[in-house]
Parts: structure tokens; sequence; C-alpha cells
């Protein structure tokens, strides 16, 4: 209810803006603007370029005004329809997207006992390890999830798939980013046991030094002799 409540008055401002309503369009860009920060702020290095690109988008909104349709969605995902735009011509020119590891601190808690295998700065990195090793459609579609908050519904409409299909694959990569962090944490916790039990073979009883027993005998040996 809160999301379509949002539209129809972004709707509003919209029209009310396309017929040269210089208020109206402030009150947009003041309802859009958090929302195309972020956007931004969580996919490039520096916040100078996310601030250049919000702006950048908002100069395009304002140059195509009539081009919004109704039938596909709401205004924001219009909007950021343009953002993710303007993120590819920028990407394109070499500039660095922001690192992975960013991302492995959005995505869900996969549950009780994730925080028993390994501290949080070591699942954080593992995380961004295996974040890094998804595909860039994999990991867009976290990002728009986790990172934005979108519904699978407005994240369909952007890479242009259906929701149930957006849902299927996030929900896999999922599945498939907590097994592999399982299936690592498992192996990190046998490779610290077989360590403990190398460690306590190899170390001596209290009392029994290497070679103390030998000492011993041979100092007995020589006093009988005495």
């Amino acid at each position: 209810m809160m999301r379509w409540l949002r539209d129809m008055r972004q709707r509003t401002l919209l029209a009310k803006a396309t017929r040269g309503d210089a208020a109206a369009f402030r009150a947009l860009y003041g309802e859009l603007y958090p929302l195309v920060f972020p956007f931004f702020s969580r996919r490039v290095r520096r916040v100078e370029d996310a601030e250049d690109l919000a702006a950048r988008v908002f100069e395009r909104l304002l140059a195509r005004l009539d081009d919004f349709d109704p039938a596909r969605g709401p205004v924001a995902t219009w909007v950021l329809s343009i953002a993710r735009n303007a993120l590819i011509d920028f990407l394109r020119t070499s500039h660095e997207a922001v690192d992975v590891a960013s991302l492995a601190e959005v995505l869900p808690d996969p549950g009780p006992g994730a925080h028993e295998a390994l501290e949080r700065g070591e699942e954080m990195a593992v995380l961004a390890r295996l974040v890094a090793a998804l595909d860039a459609a994999e990991r867009e579609l976290l990002v728009f999830r986790f990172g934005d908050g979108l519904a699978h519904a407005e994240i369909a409409r952007l890479v242009g798939a259906t929701p149930a299909a957006v849902r299927k694959r996030i929900s896999r990569t999922l599945r498939e980013l907590k097994n592999e962090r399982r299936r690592i944490s498992a192996t990190q916790r046998h490779e610290e046991a077989r360590n403990d039990r190398g460690n306590a073979a190899g170390s001596p009883a209290p009392g029994h030094e290497p070679g103390s027993a030998k000492r011993s005998s041979h100092e007995g040996a020589h006093h009988v002799r005495i």
C-alpha cells in the first residue's frame, strides 16, 4: 500500500512537472534523490562521482518528462532505469566499480551459527570472495534486492525479466552462496581440528621432556656402579 501511495504521489508530481510546474519538479527531486544517490554510492568508489551521476540523472529526467509510460511501472522504477543506463555509460569509460566486499555486508544473515564458525571480519572476507566469483548479472540482482531494497517486480522491470525468474535466480544465488560458505567453514574447522590433534600428539607429557627418561636410566646405573 505504501509503495502504491508513493507512486501515485510521484505520478501526480511528474504530470505537473511535465506541464511546466517547477515546484512540482523540485518536490519530485526531493522524493527521488534519496533513491538515486544511494543507487550510485553503492556502485562507484568516489562520492563525487555518485553526486555527479545523480545530477546527470535528473538532467536527463527533466529532458524526458514526456517519456514516462504509466503502463510500464512506477515512476521510481523508470528513474532507476535512467540511473542504470547512466551507470553503464560511466563504467564503460574505464571507471572502477565499488569493491564487492560492500555487497557482502548487505546480504541477509544465513541464520544461527554463522558467527560461531568465523569471526565477523573473516566471514565478510569469505563472502566478498564468493560474491566476486558470481557473474555480473547475479551481483546486480543481489544489489537491487538487498542494497536498493527493490521488490522482485521492480527488479524485473529494470532487467527485462519476469518477477518469477528474478525471484528464482536470487533464491538460487543465495542458496549457492550459503552452501559454499558452509563448505568453507566446515573445511576450516576440519583443518583446525587436525592441527590441534597434530600439536597434541607432538607435545611431550609434563615432566617428560625428550631424553629425560634416558638420562634418568643412565644416572641410576652409574650410581649402582659406585
